[in-house]
């Protein structure tokens, strides 16, 4: 076996002259990346068979060859491989494609563009007037879409959504009532899905009469509201138990003080830009929910914490400030590496997490909570928390019991000392 300079095997096999550098070009990128050459010559197999392909197709020429012509040679994988060996293979050919389309060296196939049912296309109006009209996150819209098509399957069938003029005040009893299983929860929320269903409906014209006074409601006691927070100490505790020398603890405990100090959501947290920090103005920039901005100051210890995280622990060319620790250290899109450093923390501190699950918002709300017992005004942790909503800010008021009893008038009542009897 034959190979390079920097230790890539040679391909065996006649391939297009003008596959032959870009097959050279993608798998020194892997390298540049921060992957091993070990890891780097699994690679070569794969590619070395979809360039030979081509060639024996008659491929010659680049022109004419986009991204599903090579998704087509894909599919026709050697058949002496495994099935765990296809899948290896496919991935690695799959994203030797996206390098190629990335490169600007090969277009794009165009995406399928299935025409819409009428159930589809009504979600999708469903969507955005709940995204215009009631500000939602697409994570909550999603789940008021999933809403809409339960039901109208359950009345209409395959020929959902059918005449919407005929649901009657029965379909809707009749739907309910198959959240006896689920108990008062499951009724709870498919009927909050099912008065939200019916609002667009009557709002847009689609029916014509208000649906949503036809859900019944259920009435039930309120209970003492969760404990959701954490004390300063178990606060203190938990940061400490995430410190630690290796790349993963520098990260990990730059997370979860950042979200300790500002009150930060874990989206938000994953976000963070290295161009976001201001190192000479101490402040930072977070994006928040629905594309909101705000600048906030940079706490000492927030950016002590940020510095040791980039000179001793992050790698890779990406301009977000958490990464992967694993090549190529690419930025995270969802929030379960944040739970998962809050849960070693958890284990490693002996705190207990509130309520039994491990949260984002734990840090959240115990800042505010320790706002609110130094007497700092609602409207003052409304702004640090970035709240649209004053109500959403008075939530926390009910978790401070011994805040709020200076409010509570003595009872009975001392009735006032007449002039007559002093």
């Amino acid at each position: 076996m034959q190979i390079d300079s920097v230790g890539i095997p040679l391909p065996r096999e006649q391939m297009p002259s003008w596959l032959l550098p870009l097959r050279h070009a993608f798998l020194a990128s892997l390298l540049s990346l921060g992957l091993k050459i070990g890891t780097v010559r699994h690679y070569v197999p794969a590619i070395d068979w979809l360039c030979a392909e081509a060639g024996r197709r008659g491929l010659t020429e680049p022109d004419g060859v986009d991204e599903s012509i090579l998704a087509q040679i894909r599919d026709t994988l050697p058949t002496r491989l495994s099935a765990q060996g296809r899948r290896t293979w496919a991935s690695v050919l799959d994203r030797f494609t996206a390098w190629l389309v990335k490169e600007e060296i090969m277009t794009a196939a165009p995406p399928p563009q299935p025409s819409p049912t009428d159930l589809e296309a009504l979600c999708t109006d469903y969507g955005t007037w709940l995204r215009i009209r009631r500000g939602l996150a697409t994570g909550t819209i999603k789940g008021y879409q999933g809403g809409l098509r339960n039901f109208l399957v359950f009345r209409f069938g395959d020929a959902a959504p059918g005449e919407l003029n005929a649901i009657t005040r029965a379909d809707i009893v009749s739907y309910l009532g198959g959240t006896a299983e689920t108990g008062l929860a499951g009724y709870t929320s498919r009927a909050k899905s099912l008065r939200s269903l019916f609002r667009f409906l009557f709002a847009t014209g689609r029916i014509d009469r208000n649906l949503a006074l036809c859900v019944p409601s259920t009435s039930r006691p309120r209970s003492p509201a969760p404990v959701r927070h954490l004390s300063q100490d178990e606060v203190e505790r938990v940061l400490a138990a995430a410190r630690g020398d290796s790349a993963i603890a520098r990260r990990n405990h730059a997370m979860l003080l950042t979200m300790a100090r500002l009150g930060l959501r874990g989206r938000e947290i994953i976000a963070i830009r290295l161009d976001d920090i201001d190192w000479q103005a101490g402040e930072i920039l977070v994006r928040g929910k629905f594309g909101q901005q705000a600048t906030m100051p940079l706490p000492v210890d927030v950016g002590e914490a940020m510095v040791d995280w980039i000179r001793h622990g992050r790698q890779g060319s990406s301009r977000h400030l958490f990464v992967s620790v694993w090549p190529p250290f690419l930025p995270f899109t969802q929030s379960g590496p944040i739970r998962k450093s809050l849960h070693r923390a958890y284990a490693a501190s002996g705190v207990a997490p509130p309520g039994g699950m491990v949260r984002c918002h734990v840090f959240r709300h115990s800042l505010a909570m320790a706002l609110l017992q130094t007497g700092t005004p609602l409207d003052d942790i409304g702004n640090l928390l970035r709240h649209n909503s004053a109500e959403t800010t008075t939530i926390y008021a009910r978790h401070d019991i011994q805040a709020l009893r200076p409010l509570a008038r003595p009872w009975p009542v001392p009735q006032p000392v007449s002039e007559a009897t002093s």
